[in-house]
């Protein structure tokens, strides 16, 4: 007998069948119901030996499980019902560097070799930081070196297997709320001994309001956006105008939904779908089900800081029908979405923001809107030379014909859970700055607001955006039609 998986069944397009599709609807409702009556009883006795494990509607997707077997014979009896794999998602924030196991050689000599001892303070008070982690590379290009996390007094311990090695990067990670991270570049282990962070306190014009400003208090009125992500909140800043799921505590969808506040201004709402739980990964099952509640909730832009994860396939990209079909069903309910590029380094642009119906944003940075020697530095390139001498693509922003606009992305202050502010980087916090720029341009637009939520809205919606795009300069591959403001 086969092992069991999880799977999604489609109609054969859109996450719901179609009226004139009768066996196909008919089928999927039959799986509802049965599911529904044996919800108290035995859920593993469904005919097909198949297990519903969620429904996205009475005759739309469903979750299931069952066996590779049960699977073919569906397909053969019942060739209207798409079978897609579950397939898995990651937030789009980008990667922390990490160390790869040494040759077997460091790893023998690093019983012998001495510890080296970082300290973490906050920069002009010396006050301690715990949970920072540093992560300290003697070989950058093979991952090579030592990493920690700081404990209660500020201190953490790194053995790289020799004494005295030369630290050609070192990257310092600050915790969830309050710091800048610092970046170094050809130091020595003495130069490690102590390593301030700024907080965020400290005046700095951050690369929102440089590159596409602030909402007033009174924009972003009648727009409704959808932040499908970790949850949002709590923050005072957001409780007002935020439904829907708090933040897992990861601190990202907070982080989304602060930028689109800021962005939009104060009046816009916010509905907050949690896709991912207290794991790395999101299901497509859940995603898909999430942008359909948020057409059913009548949220007017969809915020998509993921991308799907793992290895591309045979053909160099990976491309998702589940997700696909709900992105389509928001569409043509007039409802725009806008996807994170992703932040594999100048890489091919992820899915979903590769989808048609998604506007791909790539992430900018500007130099002098994060302080000296932080994080951020790592991550501005000289190359392309765009009209401005200070703006750059992010180094990890990913790139190709399919980014429609560019967004600030670079070390970007925005809210957390509980209150304070983090910084974060990647092509997850561009899309919600430009997500932010829609909610603003709609807002001010109320016979656009409220045209029939049909394609020609999400037309209506993308062209509005489109055309307030400034061109930065870069080559369109870069930075799509350039930054709306």
């Amino acid at each position: 007998m086969s092992e069991s998986g999880l799977y999604v069944l489609l109609p054969s397009r859109g996450l719901r069948a179609r009226a004139a599709d009768i066996s196909t609807s008919g089928y999927l409702m039959s799986l509802h119901a049965t599911a529904a009556a044996l919800a108290s009883s035995d859920p593993f006795a469904l005919p097909e030996d198949v297990r519903v494990i969620d429904s996205v509607a009475e005759d739309g997707a469903k979750l299931v499980e069952m066996t590779d077997d049960t699977r073919r014979r569906l397909e053969t009896e019942q060739p209207g019902v798409r079978v897609e794999p579950v397939r898995y998602y990651q937030i789009a924030r980008a990667e922390r560097y990490r160390v790869e196991a040494a040759p077997p050689i460091l790893q023998a000599s690093s019983v012998l070799a001495p510890s080296t001892s970082v300290r973490v303070v906050e920069h002009g008070t010396g006050q301690a930081i715990s949970g920072a982690v540093v992560v300290a590379f003697t070989d950058f290009a093979n991952r090579f070196g030592a990493s920690g996390t700081t404990d209660k007094v500020g201190t953490t311990h790194l053995n790289f297997g020799v004494p005295n090695p030369r630290i050609e990067r070192l990257y310092v990670y600050p915790p969830l709320v309050g710091y800048w991270g610092a970046f170094r570049s050809n130091v020595t282990v003495a130069q490690l001994a102590v390593v301030e962070l700024t907080p965020i306190s400290s005046p700095v014009t951050t690369s929102l309001d440089a590159l596409v400003g602030r909402g007033a208090s009174a924009d972003g009125a009648g727009v409704t956006v959808a932040i499908v992500d970790t949850g949002v909140g709590p923050h005072p800043l957001l409780d007002p105008v935020v439904a829907g799921d708090p933040d897992n505590g990861e601190g990202h969808g907070t982080h989304v939904a602060g930028i689109v506040q800021a962005v939009a201004g104060g009046s816009v709402r916010i509905r907050s779908y949690r896709v991912f739980g207290h794991g790395a990964l999101a299901a497509n099952f859940s995603i898909a089900k999430a942008i359909d509640q948020a057409v059913t909730d009548g949220c007017d832009i969809l915020n998509l800081s993921l991308k799907i994860a793992g290895s591309a396939d045979s053909s160099g990209l990976q491309v998702d029908p589940v997700v696909a079909f709900a992105l389509q069903d928001a569409w043509d309910a007039g409802c725009l979405a806008l996807a994170a590029a992703g932040n594999d380094g100048r890489k091919f642009v992820a899915f979903p923001a590769r989808e048609p119906s998604c506007v791909a944003v790539s992430a900018a940075g500007r130099r002098g809107t994060y302080p000296s020697g932080s994080l951020e530095e790592g991550d501005a390139l000289m190359e392309p030379v765009g009209r401005g001498a200070d703006d750059f693509v992010a180094a990890f922003s990913n790139i190709g014909p399919e980014v429609t606009a560019i967004g600030p992305g670079v070390g970007v202050v925005s809210t957390v859970p509980g209150g304070g502010f983090g910084v974060m980087s990647g092509t997850s916090m561009a899309c919600p700055a430009v997500a932010g720029v829609a909610a603003r341009l709609l807002a001010r637009t109320t016979q656009l607001l409220q045209m029939p939520r049909d394609a020609n809205r999400a037309i209506a919606i993308r062209s509005l955006l489109l055309r307030a795009a400034q061109d930065l300069g870069f080559p369109r591959e870069y930075q799509g039609l350039g930054l709306p403001r």
